[in-house]
């Protein structure tokens, strides 16, 4: 028997702080993040189990964006709309 958890689609506007965790009441094993920069510029990043040294931390309830990872505040950036399908 094989059990099966849904992947989880949403979305968050960007408040331009350094730290922001997007709940999702369990612990993702993946997240694939898209999100809106400039005019018709789009940006892509994922966070996945063991992987380190990245701006998607997965935590317990979610994933914790770092916004000024790199010098790079591309994840949370003020007033954009950024979409993310989170995998259990």
């Amino acid at each position: 028997t094989t059990s099966f958890q849904a992947v989880v689609f949403g979305s968050y506007v960007g408040d331009g702080t350094q730290y922001r965790t997007v709940s999702l009441g369990f612990r993702p094993r993946f997240v694939i993040l898209m999100g809106e920069q400039s005019g018709d510029s789009r940006f892509f990043d994922f966070g996945a189990e063991g992987v380190t040294r990245c701006p998607i931390n997965l935590v317990s309830n979610g994933f914790t964006l770092l916004s000024l990872y790199n010098n790079f505040s591309l994840v949370n950036s003020s007033g954009k709309k950024y979409t993310y399908i989170a995998f259990p």
